[in-house]
C-alpha cells in the first residue's frame, strides 16, 4: 500500500529547485543577450534574443510573423514558452502539495518539470541551429541569457529527478 509522505524537507528542497530553475529560465528567455553577432572587420556587435534585437541604435522587438526569421528561430520561441508554461504548472502543483500532502502532486510536478526541461532543451538546440543557419561570415557567440536558460533547464531536470527518487522511496 502506498504511504503518503510527510512534509519531508528533502522533498521540499528538491521541489523548490524547480522554482529556482523556472526563475532562471524565465529571466534568461526575456533577455536580448542570447547571442552576439559581430561582422568581420568590425568591432561592433548586434545582440539578439528570442524577442528583441539590440544594436547601436537601441533595442527593437522582433515581429512574431516576420518572414525573415527562420523556422528554427520560431521553434526556439515556441519551446521557450512551453518550458515556462510547463514549469509554472509544476510550481503550481508544488504549492498544492504543500497545502495537501498527496503523492500525486509530487508525481505530477516531477513529470511537468521533466516536460519543462525537455522543452527548454529543444529550445536551446533550435537556437543553436538558428545561429548556425544565420551566421554567414560573422562571428557568433552565445550570450549569458542562453546559458542562464540552460542552467535553469539543468536545475529543473535535477529537481525532477530528486522528486522522482523521493517518490520511489515513499512508495516502498
Amino acid at each position: 500500500m502506498q504511504q503518503e509522505p510527510a512534509r519531508n524537507w528533502r522533498l521540499l528542497l528538491g521541489l523548490s529547485g524547480m522554482v529556482v530553475g523556472l526563475v532562471l529560465h524565465t529571466v534568461g528567455q526575456g533577455q536580448p543577450y542570447w547571442a552576439s553577432f559581430t561582422p568581420e572587420n568590425s568591432s561592433k556587435s548586434v545582440y539578439t534574443g528570442l524577442w528583441e534585437v539590440c544594436g547601436e541604435l537601441g533595442c527593437y522587438r522582433t515581429a512574431i510573423d516576420s518572414i525573415t526569421l527562420t523556422p528554427s528561430y520560431h521553434a526556439s520561441r515556441a519551446f521557450a514558452i512551453m518550458g515556462v508554461l510547463s514549469g509554472a504548472a509544476a510550481v503550481l502543483t508544488i504549492f498544492l502539495y504543500v497545502f495537501q500532502v498527496k503523492l500525486i502532486y509530487v508525481t505530477l510536478s516531477a513529470a511537468l518539470g521533466a516536460l519543462s526541461s525537455v522543452s527548454i532543451g529543444v529550445c536551446a538546440v533550435s537556437w543553436v541551429t538558428y545561429l548556425d543557419e544565420s551566421s554567414g561570415d560573422t562571428t557568433v557567440k552565445c550570450g549569458f541569457a542562453f546559458y542562464l536558460s540552460l542552467i535553469g533547464c539543468i536545475v529543473i531536470l535535477t529537481s525532477s529527478a530528486v522528486s522522482l527518487l523521493m517518490i520511489i522511496k515513499f512508495s516502498r
